[in-house]
């Protein structure tokens, strides 16, 4: 018998309906996977990395950790502390939801047989959280035990995996996906009750970058283009990160108040300072960069020595025995993976790192669409302008699991024809249900799609079980078959992309420079052909626009190139998002600093969330 972990090496394999299609294979993705599992749903997972991928496994870090409340007393002051760090751009609601859910959540994790470090030194400062004003309860995820855990539970729940397989586009009301096979080269149509986009942030929109190399951005488009929000997109962590001796590498920031400097122009420029060592055990304390404390100064000196980095090394008191353990545990890694040793020395600079905003989401991780839920992060609105360290894995695992009963829940309910308020586990109109039992359904005459002989019927939604409907409508793959270029084109336009972003929207952003990035990025749209004037609307939630797998050529002719094509044009709709959103924000407030406007302003104390005006071609930002 096959085992439900194994690859489908010919997509006819794939040709199924699944109760709850998960798309991501990090932490929050599994959480979401094995929650819908336990749920009783038939769970496939998609991923464009290998199983256990996203930046949940990027080996660019000496490990994840997680914090959470010491105890049930200590929720108050972790939720406080929470919208306090986020400068009023958290969500109230989801901060409670996700405080509230990490002390089941790491009981659950330890169930399943994760293995969890405990800190030997818990009182020492190096354990009191990026941002945050004391110790919390900490525990770190070891990698390879916690994979072969959650691996072995996601055979155990019989849920398929799909490695190498990208999504494309969805089908309406959580009815389906497009879905990319990179072994094989071949697109195909999976049908489903309900989509959970796990699929990580936007990292991939920048040159320089520490995330996974899935974390490719294109998820936020695709939910934009079927209806959902973006919210606080211009906060994202940038972190300092080694370009040698190795590269693409975290620095542990804990070790600054550790470091003595090269002889440079830049480094002179931080240690020449009366108040340099107190700059340096203030940025100590967190990771990325914030334009709200003073130690920003340390941030422009690592700006200032350019793309060969800042040159630095441990600068021991006596022993290395010295050490912090959260210290220690970084340069015993950094040797034992990269060949560094503390007193070798090191040159890091600016690496764009986690997002903070994403996809619009609520307490029951319910995007708004039909059938569409996010957890992760690719969502938004848990985090504010700044983010509490730990707390990033924290609301994978969380708002995963919720996203995943929940999906289960919708799926479910929708294969029993049940509909009407608070259907699907989400609180959504009844209105909402009745869009999402709308009548297009699959034509299983149709080539490329899912064969309805092999789906047993019992499983199959009333709306997916006729055989005389269309097939459901997909926005962003509309008039795709125009939108084609070749690879070596494609990957230059990306590499601008990447290269524009990383120039105009990482540290330092101004009018100019996002005005700029803006004008480039609507430039790389014309020169992929997906510009409005030549293809009409890109992407109608109200699934107006005509599906391609309706028109003149058939998920058979989605090949490597048309797929990186259309990957690098969601790229674009999401990077004109983030820019848009820095655009907005005239200020700076947390980890969004405008060298024009230097100062936090009461006039931008509401999150700005995004939505796409497809008649106009370009994102729109409100205030919630």
């Amino acid at each position: 018998m096959k085992s439900p972990l194994a690859r489908c090496a010919d997509p006819k394999e794939h040709a199924h309906y699944c109760d709850v299609l998960v798309v991501g294979s990090g932490i929050a993705g599994l959480s979401a996977a094995l929650e819908a599992a336990g749920a009783e749903a038939r769970v496939t997972v998609a991923s464009l990395g290998p199983l256990c991928s996203g930046s949940s496994f990027f080996p660019g870090t000496w490990g994840l950790g997680m914090i959470g409340p010491v105890d049930e007393s200590d929720e108050k002051s972790l939720e406080q502390a929470i919208e306090d760090v986020g400068c009023g751009m958290a969500e109230p609601t989801l901060v409670r939801t996700l405080v509230h859910g990490i002390q089941p959540a790491l009981t659950h994790l330890e169930s399943l047989g994760c293995a969890l470090k405990h800190p030997a030194r818990s009182g020492e400062r190096e354990y009191i959280p990026c941002f945050d004003r004391k110790a919390r309860l900490w525990r770190g995820i070891l990698r390879e035990p916690s994979e072969r855990a959650l691996k072995h539970a996601l055979e155990a729940a019989h849920v398929r995996v799909l490695e190498q397989c990208e999504l494309l586009d969805l089908a309406d009301a959580g009815q389906g996906a497009v879905l990319f096979d990179h072994a094989s080269r071949k697109a195909f149509f999976l049908a489903c009750g309900a989509v959970v986009l796990a699929c990580g942030g936007f990292g991939g929109l920048f040159a320089h970058r520490l995330t996974g190399a899935d974390a490719v951005g294109s998820v936020h488009a695709i939910a934009l283009a079927h209806g959902a929000r973006l919210v606080n997109m211009e906060f994202m962590q940038v972190m300092p990160g080694l370009v040698s001796p190795c590269k693409d590498i975290v620095f542990n920031e804990k070790a600054f108040r550790f470091m003595g400097f090269e002889h440079s122009d830049a480094a002179r420029s931080l240690t020449s300072r009366p108040d340099a060592g107190a700059l340096l055990d203030e940025r100590s304390t967190y990771g990325p960069f914030t334009s709200r404390l003073k130690a920003r100064a340390v941030d422009a000196a690592i700006g200032s020595a350019g793309a060969q980095g800042l040159g630095m090394r441990y600068r021991a008191h006596g022993s290395l025995d010295n050490m912090p353990e959260f210290v220690r545990t970084y340069y015993e890694w950094l040797e034992k993976e990269h060949g560094v040793r503390p007193q070798d020395w090191m040159h890091i600079a600016p690496y764009a790192h986690a997002a903070n905003g994403g996809i619009l989401i609520d307490e029951n991780a319910w995007t708004g669409v039909p059938g569409l839920f996010a957890c992760g992060e690719c969502t938004g609105g848990m985090h504010g302008a700044d983010r509490i360290g730990g707390l990033s894995s924290a609301n994978g695992i969380v708002f995963g699991g919720i996203a995943g009963r929940n999906a289960a829940h919708w799926a479910l309910e929708r294969l029993q024809g049940k509909i009407g308020r608070a259907e699907g586990g989400c609180g959504m109109a009844e209105d909402a249900a009745h869009a999402m039992l709308s009548p297009n359904a699959l034509d299983t005459s149709h080539n490329a799609l899912p064969c309805q002989a092999e789906v047993s019927a019992h499983r199959m939604p009333p709306s997916l079980g006729k055989s005389n409907t269309t097939l459901p409508s997909l926005d962003c793959l509309s008039g795709h078959q125009s939108c084609v270029a070749n690879p070596r084109k494609v990957g230059e336009l990306r590499a601008i992309l990447q290269q524009t972003l990383s120039e105009h929207c990482m540290v330092v952003r101004t009018e100019e420079g996002l005005s700029a990035a803006e004008a480039m990025l609507c430039q790389l749209e014309r020169e992929l052909d997906c510009s409005k004037e030549r293809h009409g609307r890109f992407g109608d939630a109200h699934g107006n626009a005509p599906s391609c797998l309706q028109g003149p050529f058939s998920l058979d002719e989605i090949d490597s190139q048309r797929a990186d094509s259309l990957r690098l044009r969601l790229q674009l709709m999401t990077a004109r998002c983030l820019v848009a959103a820095m655009r907005a924000r005239r200020e700076s407030r947390g980890s969004h600093y405008r060298a024009d406007f230097p100062s936090q302003n009461a006039a931008f104390d509401r999150p700005f969330a995004i939505s796409w005006d497809s008649s106009q071609n370009e994102p729109v930002c409100t205030h919630l």
